[in-house]
């Protein structure tokens, strides 16, 4: 499990890329839960809408801002399924030795072997995905305009699963199977005989297997053989019951689990020896460079755009999840000895309402503000390299992504906001979209000329899937033109790695700013 952690973390500080889901850049964008469309200012507005660039009263007129942040997302189940198979390759592995020998499967294998086809089952029939980004951007404005560098890192990760090479059979590949006399702990080959006689699990058992047992075969020659070896070496009837007890649960628990993926096993398979099973990493690698200005078309109307070039460089690597001894630096210089690099160029567009100001017969209590931004407008499309591992080996395009926000102040020092994703966004993932809606505040606790200090609180979630929701907070310090900020995000819902229950989705960020 750390291999396949420390693959997506490496693949994503190994380059620069921009993330195709609404990136929430920033800390203070993030300390409000990515509701920032019409709240953006300074810098950080040439992301998140260029017609935050117009201000006035003097305020955040010039400055210059560099923040780092880090995002990941898991969705379902696939650290976990992924934690499952390296939990038991080992065991798997000596399943596989046993193959072409005399030597009997008894209940440790079949508790690998179930918990492997429980896996697989995971993969198949869940929605499995996990999304990394790193961003780095720097800013500079002054008066309307800003120019930036903006470096981000993304990395997907897909399972691809192979459904083929999942059997334990033909010359010299067969596994062998003890029938020869029934086991002494009945209750126990019941318990995995009760699963294996629904459906038709035991067929494809069989077909996996090249055998022709039955049911109650099978669990008693599971159970007899475990109880012979530890006759053998000398342990106590009592010890072995327990021991048989225990593993016959939950091999009957796991199979019960990868019942539908069981059933579909054909009757002419190849060897697991050769299972290609894998976790697929996709890189999209981008540096956006950025000259942005706004403009106050008329009273309570601002407009913005970002004219960018962006360089784009796509990486793919490959970790087999059965059958693979590679380390992870191996992993890694993999997906970056064949890249594709290309230079697109891209636009961005921005408007900002002012209510009041454009409508000034009519006071809306709350300073009402709207908000539509659009990024990439154009939708750039860069090469990805060929792999015969990837279904998808088509141009891998930054489409167009269209936000809308609103922002009220019900307090000179209080702002409310919210943000949607008008569109679903594509992802890096082929089966992964998002569309984010946000909700925000920002409430300054010390409100003074030379010092501020300001709290944020948020909430998002991902519409287009199901998932959990993601809380963030942040603070900021402010002393006269120096400006510190920090936040951190992570979900209400929770993944399983190496044992330990981790947020299915988390991140932080932080950024230091001057800002005049």
């Amino acid at each position: 499990m750390k291999k396949i952690i420390i693959i997506v973390v490496g693949l994503t500080i190994c380059c620069a890329a921009y993330a195709e889901q609404w990136h929430i850049s920033g800390p203070r964008a993030m300390g409000m839960g990515g509701a920032f469309t019409a709240v953006a200012d300074g810098p950080a507005a040439q992301q998140w809408n260029p017609a935050g660039l117009v201000q006035e009263e003097n305020i955040n007129e010039t400055g210059v801002s560099l923040s780092v942040s880090a995002f990941a997302s898991a969705t379902n189940d696939l650290l976990e399924v992924a934690d499952a198979i390296n939990s038991v390759y080992n065991e798997v592995k000596d399943t596989q030795r046993k193959m072409g020998t005399a030597n009997y499967v008894n209940l440790a294998d079949g508790k690998a072997l179930s918990k492997s086809f429980e896996a697989l089952d995971k993969l198949i029939n869940g929605k499995q995905a996990v999304l990394a980004s790193v961003d780095v951007p720097f800013g500079i404005k002054i008066k309307n305009f800003a120019f930036s560098v903006n470096n981000y890192a993304t990395a997907g990760i897909t399972p691809v699963v192979d459904t083929y090479n999942i059997g334990f059979q033909g010359a010299g590949n067969t596994l062998q199977f003890n029938t020869a006399a029934p086991a002494s702990n009945q209750m126990a080959v019941g318990v995995i005989k009760d699963v294996v006689s629904t459906g038709n699990i035991m067929v494809g058992l069989n077909n996996a297997f090249g055998t022709s047992m039955t049911a109650d075969q099978f669990a008693n020659a599971l159970v007899y053989q475990t109880e012979q070896e530890m006759l053998a070496r000398g342990i106590n009837p009592a010890q072995i019951d327990e021991y048989v007890q225990k593993y016959s649960k939950e091999i009957a628990d796991a199979l019960a689990k990868g019942k539908p993926f069981l059933e579909d096993i054909p009757a002419a398979t190849g060897s697991y020896k050769d299972n290609q099973t894998a976790v697929l990493a996709d890189v999209g690698a981008f540096s956006e460079i950025s000259l942005g200005y706004g403009h106050k078309f008329f009273d309570g109307v601002k407009v913005g755009g970002n004219i960018k070039a962006i360089r784009g460089e796509m990486a793919r690597a490959g970790y087999y999840l059965f059958n693979d001894d590679k380390d992870v630096q191996d992993v890694i210089s993999d997906a970056f000895d064949e890249t594709k690099v290309s230079w697109k160029p891209a636009l961005d567009l921005g408007l900002l309402l002012d209510i009041n100001e454009l409508v000034p017969v009519v006071h809306i209590p709350f300073s009402p503000k709207l908000a539509l931004s659009a990024r990439n407008i154009n939708s750039p499309k860069f090469d990805r390299p060929q792999s015969s591992k990837f279904v998808n080996n088509d141009a891998y395009s930054l489409d167009g992504q269209y936000r809308a926000g609103v922002a009220l102040k019900p307090f000179n020092f209080w702002t409310v906001a919210a943000d949607v994703d008008l569109v679903k966004n594509n992802t890096i993932l082929d089966n992964y979209d998002s569309q984010m809606f946000a909700l925000g505040t920002e409430i300054n606790v010390v409100n003074a000329s030379a010092f501020n200090l300001p709290l944020r609180f948020g909430v998002m979630k991902n519409m287009a899937e199901t998932s959990d929701y993601t809380l963030t907070a942040g603070l900021g310090l402010n002393l006269v033109h120096l400006h510190i900020d920090l936040a951190g995000a992570y979900s209400t819902g929770t993944v399983t790695v190496d044992d330990e229950k981790i947020p299915s989705q988390f991140g932080a960020s932080l950024a230091l700013s001057l800002l005049f």
